[in-house]
């Protein structure tokens, strides 16, 4: 005869669909996901990205970026509860967009028209105080600094080949 729907329903958790192998968990996780995503409004992405501006601004600022230190543990506790819904993945674009502009508006904001002296430098140490620690959150996730991460070598780029040969 077996149990009632209801009492197999309760009994399955995360922590028993873990006993049931990947393919299994991986079946729930697209189908949870199919089912958030679709009731989502197309207003959604417009507020997830100001959301996603505002966990960047703190970071902007130089002198609260070198006195902060270390992230916020809200901000890790964003960035997990945004991983387990899958929102990183579907939303990486996005995320990267928020970056991106962060970076042009701050690249028009102190080098336009500033052909005297040459600003790579100034730049460099900005993507390094102020980016590299917002990029951990969403892409080097339980980094706690760009050593041993992908993030290195992209920062590496930002040097001329003259301070490159000079290494």
């Amino acid at each position: 005869m077996g149990f009632p729907r209801s009492f197999l329903a309760d009994r399955v958790t995360l922590r028993t669909l873990h006993r049931f192998g990947h393919q299994v968990l991986s079946a729930f996780n697209h189908t949870f996901q199919t089912h958030v995503f679709s009731v989502l409004p197309a207003s959604f992405s417009s507020g997830f990205k100001s959301l996603i501006e505002m966990t960047l601004e703190p970071y902007l600022d130089t002198e609260e970026s070198k006195s902060r230190g270390k992230e916020h543990p809200a901000d890790l506790r964003l960035w997990a509860g945004f991983e387990c819904l899958g929102m990183l993945e579907r939303y990486e674009s996005l995320i990267s967009s928020v970056c991106y502009e962060a970076i042009e508006k701050h690249v028009w904001n102190q080098c336009a028209k500033s052909w005297e002296e040459p600003e790579l430098a100034n730049l460099r140490e900005w993507m390094t105080d102020c980016i590299v620690p917002w990029m951990l959150l969403p892409y080097a996730r339980g980094a706690r600094n760009c050593t041993g991460s992908f993030i290195t070598p992209w920062s590496s780029r930002l040097t001329s080949p003259k301070q490159r040969k000079r290494r």
